[in-house]
């Protein structure tokens, strides 16, 4: 297994222990993400999720950048000679993916701190060909109590037993300072555990 780690400068960049593109004053990267203009990159900014290998490519999300500004996801080779960005996440889907991702089938599940039917956070599920899956929308907080059913603004990574995955979310609930969930990896039976 390769240790894969990331780390941001500048706007980030995607480094390995096995593989060195190009080395530079701040350390050896595989690929640097572009520098953002507006918000805005072809490439994503600021990896945040972590890396996962998938069919022998690293693959992962932005936190920002791509052509939206609300990050992006990607497949890297290897040796660092192309990344292809596979999706540029709206507020309408994901939109600022974070935490670990979690590697099933052929694809990955991971989660949005931002983004979805209410543009509070969701669950989403990105295949290795690039298509983004919503599982659950959370649903928007009360302005007055920062409360809801459910939690909002999901962060950390997820686990998984069977077909069903475990999340957190960071804020909302019934009393405004989260929940930990569970849903079906088809996005059916979403309940509260805490």
């Amino acid at each position: 297994n390769l240790n894969l780690t990331v780390a941001e400068l500048d706007s980030g960049m995607i480094a390995t222990a096995d593989y060195v593109v190009f080395e530079g004053p701040d350390g050896m990267a595989v690929h640097r993400f572009s520098l953002p203009a507006q918000g805005i990159t072809p490439d994503g900014a600021n990896p945040a999720s972590g890396l996962v290998l998938i069919d022998g490519s690293l693959q992962g999300t932005t936190l920002n950048g791509g052509l939206q500004g609300a990050g992006a996801s990607f497949r890297a080779a290897l040796d660092g000679s192309t990344l292809e960005t596979l999706k540029s996440f709206s507020g309408s889907d994901a939109a600022h993916p974070q935490g670990g991702l979690l590697v099933s089938g052929s694809g990955f599940f991971g989660v949005s701190q931002a983004g979805g039917s209410s543009g509070t956070g969701t669950v989403f599920e990105r295949k290795v060909d690039g298509t983004v899956s919503i599982i659950r929308s959370f649903n928007s907080v009360a302005a007055h109590t920062g409360t809801n059913v459910g939690g909002a603004s999901p962060s950390g990574s997820l686990a998984i037993s069977g077909s069903v995955l475990y999340g957190a979310a960071s804020t909302g609930g019934t009393n405004g300072n989260g929940t930990i969930f569970w849903v079906a990896n088809n996005g059916a039976n979403f309940t509260v555990l805490k």
